[in-house]
């Protein structure tokens, strides 16, 4: 998986080639979008990690739980809006 230092040397990367010279304007702003989409990622890595280790010193899981009986009926492919999100205090 990437990780945040990875994504900011992709950002800085694909910025430096959207500032190329002899490149037309769609592959520049392409190239800058693609700079955007890694700085944005490092981001919400960054967040993610964030709000992990405020968890785990809060001592909170957080579990997903199907809102029916799945053994009953067994274990079908499954939509996002089949499952419910709750906090487990630990």
């Amino acid at each position: 998986m990437i990780n945040i230092a990875e994504c900011r040397e992709h950002a800085d990367l694909y910025k430096r080639l959207s500032g190329a010279s002899g490149i037309s304007k769609d592959r520049s702003d392409v190239l800058k979008n693609i700079a955007r989409t890694y700085v944005g990622l490092a981001g919400q890595l960054d967040r993610l990690a964030s709000l992990t280790r405020n968890e785990q010193r809060l001592g909170v899981m957080a579990c997903f739980r199907p809102q029916w009986p799945s053994l009953i009926w067994g274990w079908p492919a499954l939509r996002k809006e089949q499952f419910e999100v709750g906090v487990v205090l630990v």
